[in-house]
């Protein structure tokens, strides 16, 4: 549920279909690897995502994408309420700083749009490889 200013409340509902990169997010709790590590990774998606929500409708974006992956994304981790409710402050506190910082569409907002974009593709794509692999193991 989006609150007032475009930042998050937790979901009463249950969530949206997942994409199929999301749905084949591994259960953290299954890996070998440090599940702090995997949490990091998880809390910088969230931050990236609350960045781009808010850059991308200060510069003219009708829709929620970045809400949308956001939500699919806690809904592919099944994620528990305590680290929803992390992962949604994660999601906030970028919005919320973007915010303080900007409010317009400018040249810089732009740019960190951009920059936040690859971020958040290249870590997707990290997380997707590397936490995966343990799992596909036999």
């Amino acid at each position: 549920m989006l609150a007032a200013g475009g930042t998050f409340l937790p979901p009463s509902a249950g969530a949206e279909a997942i994409t199929a990169p999301l749905n084949s997010m591994p259960d953290p709790a299954t890996q070998n690897r440090s599940l702090s590590n995997y949490d990091e990774k998880l809390n910088r998606m969230a931050e990236i995502l609350g960045s781009l929500h808010y850059l991308y409708r200060i510069c003219g974006a009708q829709d929620s994408e970045w809400r949308a992956y956001m939500q699919k994304l806690i809904a592919a981790l099944h994620a528990d309420d305590k680290q929803q409710l992390r992962l949604y402050a994660a999601f906030n506190r970028s919005y919320e700083a973007f915010a303080d910082n900007y409010s317009a569409c400018t040249t810089a907002a732009k740019e960190a749009s951009e920059r936040y974009r690859l971020e958040g593709l290249t870590l997707s794509r990290h997380l997707l490889e590397h936490f995966s692999s343990d799992s596909a193991a036999p």
